[in-house]
């Protein structure tokens, strides 16, 4: 099962608590894109400004708790 976030907010990152209890999902990871500034972009003669990076998070007590970075978009698969 895979999970999309997206926080929108220019300057706060969110903290995101799922609710796992009663599954097997013991954390998720994927792969955040954001950046330091809002209008940042790759070009052909800098092509790494934006580039994915790794994630990882796990759950305890139920819950599988979350921090996405200010304006991210952030993809996760929940792992057993």
């Amino acid at each position: 099962m895979y999970l999309a976030l997206v926080n929108t907010d220019p300057s706060k990152a969110v903290d995101v608590a799922v609710n796992v209890a009663g599954t097997k999902v013991n954390g998720a990871a994927g792969k955040v894109l954001t950046s330091a500034a809002m209008d940042a972009h790759n070009t052909f003669q800098d092509p790494q400004v934006i580039k994915p990076a790794a994630f990882s998070a796990r759950a305890a007590d139920g819950k599988l708790s979350i921090k996405v970075p200010a304006k991210a978009v952030m993809v996760v698969a929940l792992e057993e």
